[in-house]
C-alpha cells in the first residue's frame, strides 16, 4: 500500500471517530446524584427526566469543536498525535428525536495531506433521568481526499447515554467497546 493510501486511510478512520456521536453504546455505572441534570434557564426550571420524550432542558443545538470530539473518542487510544482536526459538529434535540452533523477537515501537515469529511444522522431519542437514549438512528456523510470520495460507515447507533447540563454546558459520558470511557462537552448554540 502507498505510503498517502495508508495516510489517507488513516485520516479516513480518524474522521469517523470524530464524527462517532455520543449516545451510540451504554451509559457507564457514573452515580446518579453525580451527573443528575438541574438547570435554571432565565426563570423557569426545568429537570431531566421525560421517558416519552426528550427533556426541555435538552432541547435546542448544541455545538462542539471537530478537534474537542476527536480529543474525547481517542483519549483511551491515545488520541491521533500529528493529525490536525478543525471543524463544527452540531446535536439539535427536539421533543421526540436528535439530529446532528458537521463538516470536518484534517490534514497530516508533515505528508501535505488534506482530507474532508461531512456528515449527518438523525435518531427518535428520549431522556429518563439523565440517560439519554437513542433509536432507530440513520447516517449519511462522505469523506473526500482530492477526486477521491467514499462513503463514511455507520458513525452512530441505538443506545444510551448519560448526560449533564452546566449552565450551557452539555456534557455526555457513554462506553463505547472499542475505546472504553468517552466523555464529550458540547455548548448551547
Amino acid at each position: 500500500m502507498h505510503k498517502n493510501s495508508k495516510i489517507f486511510l488513516f485520516i479516513t478512520i480518524t474522521l469517523c471517530l470524530t464524527f462517532s456521536l455520543s449516545a451510540c453504546s451504554s451509559a457507564d455505572d457514573e452515580p446518579a446524584n453525580e451527573s443528575k441534570s438541574t438547570t435554571t434557564q432565565g426563570s423557569n426550571k426545568t429537570k431531566s427526566g421525560n421517558s416519552s420524550g426528550v427533556a426541555s432542558e435538552l432541547i435546542g443545538t448544541w455545538n462542539a469543536d471537530a478537534a474537542d470530539v476527536l480529543a474525547a473518542n481517542t483519549a483511551n487510544l491515545g488520541g491521533t498525535p500529528g493529525l490536525d482536526c478543525s471543524g463544527l459538529v452540531s446535536l439539535t434535540f427536539t421533543e421526540n428525536a436528535s439530529s446532528g452533523g458537521g463538516n470536518v477537515s484534517c490534514t497530516v501537515p508533515q505528508a501535505n495531506i488534506e482530507v474532508t469529511g461531512e456528515v449527518s444522522w438523525n435518531c427518535t431519542s428520549t431522556t429518563n433521568s439523565n440517560v439519554l437514549t437513542n433509536k432507530d438512528c440513520q447516517h449519511s456523510g462522505t469523506v473526500a481526499y482530492g477526486s477521491q470520495e467514499i462513503p463514511i460507515p455507520e458513525i452512530i447507533s441505538n443506545g444510551d447515554a448519560k448526560y449533564k447540563i452546566d449552565g450551557d454546558t452539555l456534557t455526555l459520558t457513554f462506553d463505547e467497546e472499542s475505546v472504553g470511557k468517552v466523555i464529550q462537552t458540547y455548548t448551547r448554540a
